[in-house]
Protein backbone atom coordinates (compact mmCIF):
# COMPACT_ATOMS: atom_id res chain seq x y z
CA UNK A 1 0.00 0.00 0.00
CA UNK A 2 1.30 3.05 -0.96
CA UNK A 3 1.98 5.75 1.90
CA UNK A 4 0.10 9.36 1.67
CA UNK A 5 2.50 11.81 3.57
CA UNK A 6 0.49 15.39 4.47
CA UNK A 7 2.12 18.34 2.73
CA UNK A 8 3.83 20.86 4.86
CA UNK A 9 2.59 24.18 5.44
CA UNK A 10 5.05 26.13 2.74
CA UNK A 11 5.62 23.16 0.86
CA UNK A 12 5.05 23.69 -2.96
CA UNK A 13 5.44 27.44 -2.76
CA UNK A 14 7.57 27.42 -5.63
CA UNK A 15 4.64 26.14 -7.85
CA UNK A 16 2.30 28.78 -8.69
CA UNK A 17 -1.01 27.41 -10.28
CA UNK A 18 -4.01 29.96 -12.10
CA UNK A 19 -6.70 30.72 -9.06
CA UNK A 20 -9.95 30.80 -10.61
CA UNK A 21 -12.09 32.15 -7.77
CA UNK A 22 -12.04 34.24 -4.55
CA UNK A 23 -12.51 30.96 -2.30
CA UNK A 24 -9.20 29.29 -3.60
CA UNK A 25 -7.27 32.38 -3.21
CA UNK A 26 -8.45 32.46 0.70
CA UNK A 27 -7.81 28.88 0.68
CA UNK A 28 -4.23 29.63 -0.43
CA UNK A 29 -3.76 32.68 2.03
CA UNK A 30 -4.40 30.49 4.71
CA UNK A 31 -1.85 27.88 4.04
CA UNK A 32 0.60 29.82 3.24
CA UNK A 33 0.11 32.55 6.09
CA UNK A 34 3.68 31.90 7.49
CA UNK A 35 5.30 32.30 4.59
CA UNK A 36 7.68 35.29 5.17
CA UNK A 37 8.44 36.80 2.94
CA UNK A 38 5.54 36.10 1.45
CA UNK A 39 5.67 33.22 -1.23
CA UNK A 40 4.59 33.67 -4.93
CA UNK A 41 1.40 31.81 -4.40
CA UNK A 42 0.38 34.08 -1.34
CA UNK A 43 1.47 36.77 -3.77
CA UNK A 44 -0.18 35.73 -6.70
CA UNK A 45 -3.29 34.82 -4.23
CA UNK A 46 -3.46 38.95 -2.94
CA UNK A 47 -3.15 39.82 -6.07
CA UNK A 48 -5.80 38.06 -7.36
CA UNK A 49 -8.14 39.27 -4.70
CA UNK A 50 -7.46 42.88 -4.91
CA UNK A 51 -7.43 42.96 -9.05
CA UNK A 52 -11.12 40.80 -8.36
CA UNK A 53 -11.85 42.76 -5.75
CA UNK A 54 -13.61 40.20 -3.69
CA UNK A 55 -11.50 41.00 -0.48
CA UNK A 56 -11.69 44.11 0.98
CA UNK A 57 -9.38 43.13 3.89
CA UNK A 58 -6.68 42.47 1.50
CA UNK A 59 -4.14 45.79 1.61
Amino acid sequence: MKSVRKALVGEGCEDVHDIFHAEQARGILQIHAGCEPPCRRKVAAREFLRWTGTDPDVA
